[in-house]
């Protein structure tokens, strides 16, 4: 498996040292934003107090072909216009308006579409049991998960037994209800502490339906999508028709900057709110006893700024304090030693915003 890995890594890297050779002369041209029919703005770096030099550097690492190897795209947008962005790929309007999973973000959206939920019901309380508010036989059916509130599940404190990529399949393809199926493995601890898992964002995307009487991707397209003008996308489900609530959404770069910028704005669009500012300050500050995590968002407490993040590198990374929103996607099916590191190019644009 290793060798395979090995030699997945090495066609890879040949891939994309290929494209840098073809892009690096035109290296400006592909920095320019996209005019694109689809509500975005575009500005340039001066305009919005963005250092060229620094800038151009962030963008060097995003198509050098070693240091993120599976890279697919990297926008910039500052003061809600996007002033830099770039594919890899030689059709730029294309790429910019294909969809393609972004993994783990989708917790995020998850978080945000239970928090719209929530404030639909009047009740923005997460520290209630999450059975109550599915079939009353559940709490006795599962009565090691009857103590499960609904922020041990946001901030993957839940203690349900979880062993990775068997158990994320496994819950993709059971043939039972896939609510039951996560209820039914046992729940090791109620000490709150945190551990990744697929099951509590699945859990989450149940609670969604039992609150609204709709599959996770419907209520996401009217509560959100729509408002954002956001009509291309996918949302694999498992077996049972349930939208699975932790990876597997698929969206443009564009669109997801859109969400990114949604969440920047306090929850505000075109003078409406969709999301209320209340649940994104909670969901978004540190929540977890034992990790910088909040509720399915990673939180940097240095900054104040806080991250979606999902499988090859995915990451939508908010910092307030700039006003700046940066989304870079990967090729999503790897193993993580191919990932790379995006974390010095994210710091550079970071430093380049004065």
């Amino acid at each position: 498996m290793k060798i395979l890995k090995w030699i997945i890594g090495i066609m890879l890297t040949a891939l994309s040292t290929s494209c840098l050779k073809e892009t690096q002369l035109s290296i400006d041209n592909d920095l320019q934003p996209l005019q694109l029919n689809d509500g975005w703005e575009s500005s340039t770096l001066i305009n919005e107090h963005i250092d060229e030099t620094t800038i151009r550097n962030a963008f060097k690492l995003f198509f050098d072909g070693t240091t993120l190897p599976l890279a697919k795209s990297l926008l910039v947008i500052r003061n809600g216009k996007i002033v830099a962005e770039a594919y890899k790929d030689q059709n730029r309007h294309e790429a910019a308006q294909t969809i393609a999973n972004v993994q783990s973000c989708t917790k995020s959206i998850t978080s945000i579409l239970l928090g719209i939920a929530l404030n639909e019901s009047g009740d923005l309380n997460t520290d209630v049991p999450l059975l109550q508010f599915f079939p009353p036989d559940y709490q006795t059916r599962y009565a090691d998960k009857a103590s499960l509130t609904i922020k041990d599940c946001l901030t993957m404190q839940d203690g349900i037994s979880y062993n990775g990529l068997d158990d994320a399949r496994a819950l993709v393809y059971t043939k039972k209800n896939s609510i039951e199926h996560i209820l039914e493995t046992p729940r090791t601890t109620t000490t709150p502490a945190f551990k990744y898992s697929e099951y509590p964002p699945h859990l989450i995307s149940g609670l969604i339906s039992q609150l609204t009487g709709e599959k996770l991707a419907q209520y996401a397209e009217e509560r959100v999508f729509s408002e954002l003008g956001i009509q291309d996308y996918y949302w694999e489900t498992s077996n049972d028709g349930l939208n699975i609530g932790g990876f597997s959404l698929s969206l443009s770069p564009r669109s997801l900057a859109k969400i990114g910028q949604l969440c920047l704005q306090n929850g505000q669009w075109n003078g409406q709110t969709v999301i209320s500012q209340n649940w994104l300050v909670t969901a978004t500050s540190k929540q977890s006893i034992s990790a910088a995590y909040g509720y399915f968002f990673y939180i940097n407490e240095n900054d104040g700024s806080y991250s979606m993040r999902g499988n090859g590198g995915q990451t939508v990374h908010i910092v307030p304090s700039k006003n700046l929103v940066i989304v870079y996607t990967a090729f999503p099916y790897s193993s993580n030693e191919l990932w790379g590191n995006n974390q010095q190019l994210i710091d550079l644009i970071k430093s380049a915003c004065q």
